[in-house]
């Protein structure tokens, strides 16, 4: 996850491989499916669809009797949307969005009513959408999640924007500022006690 976010996308792709190689000779189910997604979340980002595609399939059937089906589900779906497939990607976050109600697990449903919203939201469908990203900014609120916090406001400012409300559009960029600061300051706090000499 490291390399695939310091700008070493090829370097990531080949640790979930070695990783998914280990995790199932000894036998880790649930630690391959997370190799899988995470390489199919950068094959996705890489644009790489068809890949990320088998990778996330993958994933999905790994976990698909267990509460953390909803993830790479979600994550599926935005390769769908990123292939044109709206129809497709539509049922598969609706399907992750129910599957994270009934699991309860706040740092998923964070994830899927991010994700769905901003599905709506890039269809111009703004009634549909501003439930859901108000609902993915409680969750992130409630799993102290202050980068996904900043994320939800954005995407409620461009909301906002959409509907012509600019002094909302405004108050959500400033509060994404303000998560996003936290987020810088946490991570230099983070590096400065790793430069500490014990």
């Amino acid at each position: 996850v490291v390399l695939s976010r310091s700008g070493q996308p090829e370097e990531g792709l080949a640790m979930y491989e070695q990783a998914y190689t280990l995790h199932r000779e000894l036998g880790q189910t649930f630690d391959m499916a997370v190799s899988r997604n995470n390489m199919g979340i950068n094959l996705k980002n890489l644009g790489r669809y068809a890949e990320a595609e088998i990778a996330l399939e993958e994933a999905c059937r790994l976990l698909a009797d267990t509460i953390h089906y909803a993830s790479p589900l979600s994550n599926l779906a935005l390769v769908y949307e990123g292939q044109g497939r709206l129809r497709e990607a539509e049922a598969a976050q609706r399907q992750a969005y129910a599957l994270a109600q009934r699991a309860g697990l706040t740092y998923i449903l964070n994830e899927v009513s991010l994700c769905l919203g901003r599905f709506y939201l890039a269809q111009g469908q703004t009634a549909q959408a501003q439930p859901l990203l108000e609902a993915a900014l409680t969750h992130a609120r409630e799993a102290e999640l202050p980068a996904k916090a900043a994320e939800a406001h954005q995407a409620l400012a461009r909301l906002h924007r959409q509907t012509g409300d600019l002094s909302a559009a405004l108050e959500h960029l400033e509060r994404a500022l303000e998560f996003e600061r936290q987020v810088f300051n946490e991570q230099a706090d983070r590096r400065f006690k790793n430069l500490q000499i014990s």
